[in-house]
């Protein structure tokens, strides 16, 4: 079968239009809570996922709510420590909030070339449903705007973030690019924000989807 994902817990196989997704018992746990893990001598344990729209899959019911994972590509620039700290505290919160999060800068390719670093991202991009996207900056990164556009394409939620109190829209009503807001579900903007004021907004945008 073709492998869809794959990282240290678990491969994911694609079976037609079915993911198979082999997990450590041991990393099990956060998906059926407040139930617990069956033990190795009950028997085939497993667990089904029904997708029940776009970029959203249910994982389970917890305190009689149906609760979401989104799996995200986390875009922006990560080319100075401030933007990686930035990225770092950013997918640490939304995995916090129950999702799962790809970071590119936390998939270093052993060839440091732009063929191989593209190539890895698109791994990403591919894996997930969701890009939450890092809009900071006088112009968004270039990389940033491609792979939204790239995300957009693919038929993937596009939530973008922008904390920049500096404005570069193209009319006076949007405050940055038109085809980067044309192409988003939903775009935020709050200046200066926090981390954990930006992953509110973000949590509470995806939970709305």
């Amino acid at each position: 079968m073709p492998v869809h994902y794959e990282d240290a817990d678990s491969p994911v196989f694609t079976f037609g239009d079915t993911l198979i997704n082999l997990l450590k018992a041991t990393e099990a746990a956060e998906l059926i809570e407040p139930e617990p893990v069956a033990p190795p001598n009950a028997g085939s344990r497993f667990q089904l996922a029904i997708l029940s729209e776009p970029g959203v899959v249910p994982v389970g019911p917890t305190n009689r709510q149906q609760e979401f994972v989104v799996r995200i590509y986390l875009a922006g620039p990560v080319f100075t420590t401030p933007e990686r700290e930035w990225n770092v505290g950013l997918a640490a919160r939304l995995r916090a909030g129950g999702h799962e999060v790809f970071v590119p800068q936390d998939h270093p390719e052993a060839e440091r070339t732009g063929r191989a670093i593209f190539r890895k991202d698109l791994e990403g991009l591919d894996w997930a449903d969701t890009v939450v996207a890092i809009m900071d900056g006088a112009d968004p990164d270039s990389g940033t705007c491609w792979e939204c556009g790239y995300a957009y394409a693919q038929g993937k939620t596009v939530v973008l973030f922008r904390s920049d109190i500096r404005g570069s829209g193209d009319e006076r009503d949007i405050p940055y690019n038109a085809m980067l807001i044309g192409a988003a579900d939903a775009h935020i903007e709050l200046e200066l924000a926090t981390l954990d004021e930006a992953a509110a907004a973000i949590l509470t945008t995806l939970a709305g989807r």
